[in-house]
């Protein structure tokens, strides 16, 4: 009897889900973002009442099956983080954490990729809202308290950096060249009014 092909991809594809389901999510390497058919980040940090300098660095989680946005379930939305085959952990400055509610793209940020779930003391983090607790490092005391062997693999990062020195210099270039053409210009008035003068007196009739 011959099999089909189909048929045999189906059994193939269900039995690799009941794998996945027994044994955990693998990790989200690179060599797996080429093969992943789906790719979820979801907001893993609550930002409920922590606004301006409150505000702390956002951690967020990444799936290629599952997802943990739009639920109130405690408990569903912890077994979503914990199923994560990666994580993102934002580092910024207070000063541009306090400011992003208004400068959103105007502060330095740096994004780094670590695959595997969310060490289980961030998650707690994550979960804390109405705190006064002003995080004044790049990155929560919670981070820096975790193993670094807890955190995952550093897959890759994404760092945006503000040139500052770089756009204040560029103004400061357009100012001086205005300044010198604002005295070319005055000084080419002043030579004209002077030849205006000098036809007016050798044709007083005009």
């Amino acid at each position: 009897m011959r099999s089909n092909p189909s048929t045999d991809m189906v059994l193939y594809k269900n039995l690799e889900m009941d794998k996945q389901a027994l044994l955990g999510p693998e990790p989200l390497t690179m060599e797996r973002f080429s093969t992943a058919e789906n790719m979820v980040i979801s907001q893993s940090t609550s930002l409920f009442c922590r606004p301006c300098c409150l505000q702390p660095s956002i951690n967020f989680s990444a799936t290629d099956h599952a997802t943990n946005v739009s639920t109130n379930d405690a408990a569903a939305r912890r077994d979503a983080k914990n199923s994560a085959s990666g994580w993102f952990h934002e580092e910024s400055t207070l000063l541009g954490r306090t400011c992003s509610s208004c400068f959103p793209g105007g502060r330095a940020v740096k994004y780094v990729y670590h695959s595997g779930p969310i060490p289980q003391a961030l998650q707690s983090d994550d979960a804390t809202c109405c705190t006064l607790n002003v995080q004044s490092e790049a990155t929560s005391d919670e981070f820096n308290a975790v193993n670094p062997n807890d955190l995952g693999k550093v897959e890759f990062y994404h760092e945006k950096k503000v040139r500052r020195a770089t756009h204040t210099r560029e103004l400061a270039t357009h100012t001086r060249e205005l300044a010198t053409h604002t005295r070319e210009l005055a000084t080419h008035t002043r030579e004209l009014a002077t030849h205006t003068c000098e036809q007016s007196s050798h044709n007083p009739h005009v």
